[in-house]
Parts: C-alpha cells; structure tokens; sequence
C-alpha cells in the first residue's frame, strides 16, 4: 500500500470575489475535507502567491492507500461533485496529478 498525495490546481471562470468562488471550495471542502468521505486522509485548499504557474488555486486531497483513493473517487458525493463543478461553467482550466512517495 502506498500513500497517495492527490494534487489539483484549477483557474476558476470567475475572480475571487465573485461568490462562486466561495462556493467551488466551500463545497470541495463539503465534500473531501469533512469526513464525508472517509478514505480521504487530509484536505487542504491553496491560493497561489507566488506566481510560478499559471494556476490561481490548487488543493490536495491525502489518501492512506491507492485503494482508498479508488473508493473515493467513485463515492456519490464526489461523483455529484465532479458533475456539478467540474465543469466549463466552473472550471476554466486545470492540472490533476497523483503521486506517491518514493527513495
């Protein structure tokens, strides 16, 4: 079993203000960072400060195993998640990676 570190980073359509914003994490964090899903481990939510990439926000979201991380993203909640804002009407863009520990 192998510690999965599930990393996004995401361009909204809207800036900050805009209450949809607000709304894209609270929900992220509905979803992933409250316990409603049990296999994920840890989850943050990131604003970009620096500059280095050309994405705005990112989150992460720790699973104990490759299997956890396979429950999850087959969880209603998620499924519903990604149907209602993973999206064109909310996403303008985004960058997913997955990655494990390694010597």
């Amino acid at each position: 079993m192998a510690f999965v570190r599930h990393v996004v980073l995401v361009n909204l359509q809207f800036d900050e203000s805009d209450p949809r914003t607000k709304e894209f994490f609270d929900e992220t964090k509905k979803v992933y960072g409250t316990g409603a899903i049990p296999e994920v481990y840890e989850y943050h939510h990131y604003d970009q400060i620096i500059g280095e990439t050309d994405y705005r926000y990112g989150f992460v979201l720790d699973f104990l195993s490759e299997e956890d991380f396979d429950i999850c993203i087959k969880h209603p909640l998620a499924l519903e998640y990604n149907r209602k804002y993973w999206n064109s009407a909310f996403l303008k863009d985004c960058l997913e990676t997955n990655l494990i520990e390694f010597d």
